[in-house]
């Protein structure tokens, strides 16, 4: 899959039409700018995807992936459900106007107050754990009606990092949790939630797990007559165009791939009604649509190439450098320089030593004033910002009809000492 990311033109000194210079003038260096038509193309990637293989499907948008106000609204326009795993996200879906019966709530540390309004909300609830489990049932008791809900479960698939979330599938666990809910008449178990990890590039860890929620959903109906609803799948899947810091850059599959290979197993494993599939994807849908700019302050040579200081830093506003590297490209200060690649290490300006933003990266010679512009900065990075020593930055929409909408102005230092007494 080739990589979708804003489109910049170096000479004309423009992301996605709109001059990169008038940006940085109106909302100053660093900032961060945001595609809407790389994340419409994302999502309907996704979506015609379910489309042709399996249309009893609804997305629903990982909120913590970037939950910028102007990011969710934009999802919830394409039909995205939202995918809460916190207090705060399932607070921001319900202020967004998400209905409560299109807000999938999981994650391990659900307040008791936050899943009774979420029972009454009509919410999707993913139980994750016995602790939870017991107050959801006593919860229940007030409701005079029957409640669904689903629960999420853990495997062994591949080297599984997600072990900790979940009922066990495979130690027996989850069955015993299923045979004691049943015992409860004003409980439906409607459906099993799995998430395997994240960036993952072979589908074929999909359709193992659904192999695997197949057959515990055939044992349930076996030894209780339910018949599930649902199966969520998560995310995970991956992003083109970066790569983490000890891996080599690897191809990334087709969405279609990753779909074709689940709905595969579904028609084998479900030869009667079939489930609804819920997936719930967060890098895949933003992560290529935002970019990080930043201004170098000042270069120097060094032994092994070159070292730029940037006004940015790893540590307060791309938080994401110590674990991958992005691709980088330079709009130059004056006119362009058509000089080789050098390693360069790009540094950043909180006086930590090892505070780089890119190490032994391939760029030409750098001088203060060029922009460096970081790909790959649409998840996990402008939502993370610090306000250590830097205010957090501008973060800008370019808009379908190319006009820029501020989504997060740029903090003053009165914002940083706000909730603090003196």
């Amino acid at each position: 899959m080739i990589p979708l990311f804003p489109k910049l033109d170096k000479n004309k000194k423009t992301i996605d039409g709109v001059s990169v210079d008038g940006l940085l003038k109106q909302y100053g260096s660093p900032m961060f700018v945001i595609s809407e038509r790389i994340i419409k193309k994302k999502y309907r990637l996704f979506s015609e995807a379910l489309q042709k293989y399996y249309p009893n499907s609804q997305i629903a948008y990982s909120v913590k992936t970037n939950y910028l106000p102007g990011v969710v609204n934009t999802m919830k326009t394409l039909g995205c459900w939202a995918e809460a795993v916190s207090s705060f996200e399932y607070w921001l879906a319900k202020k967004l106007d998400f209905p409560g019966n299109q807000i999938i709530f999981n994650g391990p540390d659900k307040k008791t107050d936050d899943i009774e309004r979420a029972l009454k909300d009509g919410a999707l609830i993913n139980i994750d754990n016995q602790n939870e489990l017991e107050r959801v049932i006593t919860l229940i008791q007030n409701f005079d009606r029957p409640i669904k809900i689903g629960l999420r479960v853990n495997m062994k698939i591949g080297k599984n990092p997600w072990g900790r979330f979940g009922f066990d599938l495979e130690n027996g666990q989850a069955f015993l949790v299923v045979k004691m809910l049943n015992e409860h008449s004003n409980i439906c178990i409607a459906g099993l939630h799995a998430h395997i990890g994240t960036n993952l590039d072979e589908p074929q860890r999909y359709a193992e797990t659904v192999i695997k929620l197949s057959d515990f959903a055939s044992k349930i109906k076996n030894n209780f007559d339910i018949d599930l609803e649902y199966l969520d799948l998560g995310g995970g899947f991956a992003v083109p165009g970066s790569r983490w810091l000890n891996n080599p850059i690897w191809v990334v599959p087709e969405i279609e791939e990753y779909i074709k290979d689940i709905v595969d197993v579904i028609e084998k494993k479900w030869p009667g009604k079939k489930p609804k599939l819920f997936f719930e994807p967060g890098r895949y849908l933003v992560d290529e649509s935002g970019v990080f700019l930043t201004t170098v302050m000042n270069q120097k040579k060094i032994e092994l190439g070159q070292l730029a200081n940037v006004d940015s830093s790893a540590y307060t506003q791309l938080q994401t450098a110590s674990y991958r590297k992005n691709i980088i490209e330079i709009i130059q200060e004056n006119a362009p320089r058509y000089n080789d690649e050098i390693q360069t290490w790009v540094g950043g300006n909180s006086c930590i030593g090892n505070d780089f933003l890119a190490q032994s990266a391939p760029l030409p010679e750098l001088r203060a004033g060029d922009v460096l512009i970081f790909y790959n900065a649409g998840a996990y990075s402008m939502i993370r910002n610090e306000q250590w020593i830097n205010t957090r930055p501008a973060v800008v929409m370019i808009e379908e009809n190319g006009s820029v909408k501020c989504i997060r102005r740029k903090e003053d230092y009165e914002n940083m000492i706000a909730l603090d007494n003196f």
